[in-house]
């Protein structure tokens, strides 16, 4: 018996800084829906907080 074996993987990357909102509906946007492609997987949210 065969067995065709699918290896899935993805990498995270975790950013700190600042940020000056210029477009405040894309920003909107971008903050209710995420980034990227694997927000399945928990990735492509954002955690914002004023400073």
């Amino acid at each position: 018996m065969l067995f065709n074996i699918i290896v899935l993987g993805f990498s995270t990357l975790d950013f700190t800084g600042e940020l000056q909102i210029t477009d405040a509906e894309a920003f909107r946007q971008t903050l209710f829906t995420g980034l990227g492609r694997v927000k399945a997987f928990g990735c492509g949210l954002l955690l914002v907080k004023r400073i």
